[in-house]
């Protein structure tokens, strides 16, 4: 029985997680989208600069996501996926770095 209790407090802890995880992702695209429409609207040398801001949001928006569930597994002890998801982060920290290098 003490099984089954463990298992239901595993679920509850992860179910809370995926929600909070679900709401911050859902929060952060609205106000990525709003901050893209503001930089439609803007004239351009400020539009460009808010646009700007909003595709670092895009991008920003998933590595964050990445960063938040390696600490969710790592809490599980999951270390598989910690595992994963660190070479996720190193790969696109890299891709980063390239671009940087090459100029773009």
């Amino acid at each position: 029985m003490a099984t089954d209790d463990a298992v239901g407090r595993v679920d509850a802890r992860q179910r809370h997680d995926e929600q909070l995880i679900g709401r911050w992702s859902r929060r952060l695209a609205a106000a990525v989208a709003i901050v893209a429409f503001i930089g439609v609207v803007l004239p351009t040398p400020w539009g460009s600069v808010v646009a700007a801001v909003a595709v670092v949001g895009v991008i920003v928006t998933p590595v964050g996501r990445v960063c938040w569930l390696i600490v969710v597994w790592r809490r599980q002890r999951d270390w598989r996926f910690v595992g994963v998801g660190v070479v996720l982060v190193c790969v696109m920290a890299a891709g980063v770095v390239v671009a940087a290098l090459r100029g773009g």
